[in-house]
C-alpha cells in the first residue's frame, strides 16, 4: 500500500469501506487511546532507509516464520542506521 493512501485514510474522519478499513478503524482508535497528540506524515523512502529496510524484511516474514528481535539489532539494520547517521552529520 502507498504511504501516501494510508496516510491520507488516518487523518480522514470518514468511515473507511476499503479491504483495510477495519485496520484503519483499528490504528485510528490506537492513536486516540494513546497517544495525546499523534501527527500522520508521509517521508520519502529514501528518507528512512531503515523503515523501509525493516517493512521489506516484515514483508517476507509474514509468508514464513516470525522473527523478534529483543535483545540484538540485525547487522543489516546497523549498516542502515549507519548510513542515514553519515547522511546527517
Amino acid at each position: 500500500m502507498d504511504a501516501t493512501v494510508l496516510a491520507s485514510a488516518l487523518k480522514s474522519c470518514c468511515v473507511d469501506r476499503s479491504a483495510i478499513g477495519g485496520l484503519v478503524y483499528q490504528i485510528r482508535d490506537i492513536m486516540c487511546d494513546d497517544f495525546s497528540c499523534c501527527t500522520v506524515s508521509v517521508c520519502n523512502r529514501s528518507c528512512n532507509k531503515v523503515a523501509d529496510c525493516l517493512a521489506f524484511h516484515g514483508a517476507y516474514v509474514l509468508s514464513s516464520d516470525s522473527e523478534v528481535f529483543i535483545n540484538q539489532v540485525p547487522d543489516y539494520v546497523k549498516d542502515f542506521v549507519l548510513g542515514n547517521l553519515s547522511n546527517i552529520v
